[in-house]
């Protein structure tokens, strides 16, 4: 798991000064850093379950399916004419996430080029169904009309008054985009049908029993 921290006043840290290498000045410099600049923290887990018990503790959210999808897909409509365009992902890391009687999926990229990640949120009156598909994915779960946001796409050659404060000089150009924030989750403009695949019939239908729960 990365976690994406803004500049912080001040921070809590354990060094083995014998291993870590500049000493008191790489102590010094690293604190500087993360005041001044957005810092990543990579963390890593000997088991799933230790990951999906860190990830409750941090975020409220229970991690209640974790897989890997073999496709993710959404069915743009074209305007005027009846044509639909298909944005296609694969292996794509899936995770349904719930807090109470909310439900949200995350969904974590590797080269797609209309995102790094997103995350949007279930609805009592969604509809989905499963559905055939190709190989590597033959089992398949359909969204019909899901209703989502895409990050937003950076500009280049943006300037005037809020340019230093723009997200990409914040962050870093990219970079944001990569994280996703289930506390504050931006509307819903897209209304696509969103398919996603599974290599085996299993992953299907543990993915859509679910779904099919959060339903009653």
């Amino acid at each position: 798991m990365s976690l994406l921290r803004a500049p912080q006043e001040d921070l809590t840290a354990s060094l083995d000064i014998s291993k870590a290498q500049h000493g008191r000045e790489g102590l010094k410099r690293f604190v500087q850093t993360a005041a001044t600049t957005p810092t990543t923290r990579t963390l890593t887990f000997p088991s799933m379950e230790e990951l999906h018990t860190f990830q409750k503790a941090l975020t409220r959210y229970t991690v209640k399916f974790d897989c890997t999808a073999t496709l993710f897909a959404i069915s743009r409509r074209r305007m005027v004419v009846p044509i639909y365009k298909k944005w296609e992902a694969t292996k794509v890391r899936i995770q349904i996430l719930t807090l109470g009687n909310v439900t949200k999926i995350a969904a974590f990229f590797e080269d797609f080029s209309h995102a790094d990640a997103m995350v949007f949120q279930i609805k009592a009156a969604d509809t989905f169904e499963k559905a055939k598909g190709d190989k590597p994915a033959k089992y398949c779960v359909k969204f019909v009309d899901a209703k989502f946001s895409l990050p937003k796409k950076e500009k280049d050659g943006e300037g005037g008054e809020d340019e230093a404060h723009s997200d990409s000089q914040i962050w870093g150009k990219g970079v944001r985009r990569k994280f996703i924030n289930l506390e504050g989750l931006e509307y819903a403009g897209e209304h696509d049908d969103i398919t996603i695949g599974f290599e085996t019939e299993d992953g299907k239908n543990n993915f859509h029993d679910f779904m099919m729960r959060t339903q009653c």
